[in-house]
């Protein structure tokens, strides 16, 4: 199975998914304009922060603003 069907990935610059990707890798800058342009995230049930010990700036905003999400717009977000 090529990658961008079922798994994909997104990184500045380059996107790799389709219409049946179930599971999206993207670094948490991406994440970030994500929630910045779908407060909402209208197609996610889950987010995953691997790596988290290796703390940054893009890895904390990502993680507060996806807890902002969850607390007032989506309480299913896991």
């Amino acid at each position: 199975e090529q990658v961008g069907q079922r798994v994909g990935y997104r990184v500045r610059g380059e996107t790799k998914v389709s219409a049946s990707t179930q599971l999206e890798i993207v670094t948490e800058g991406v994440m970030t304009r994500m929630i910045q342009n779908d407060p909402e995230l209208d197609g996610v049930d889950l987010l995953i922060f691997d790596e988290f010990h290796e703390r940054s700036i893009h890895a904390d905003t990502a993680l507060a603003l996806s807890l902002e999400v969850q607390e007032a717009l989506r309480d299913d977000l896991k």
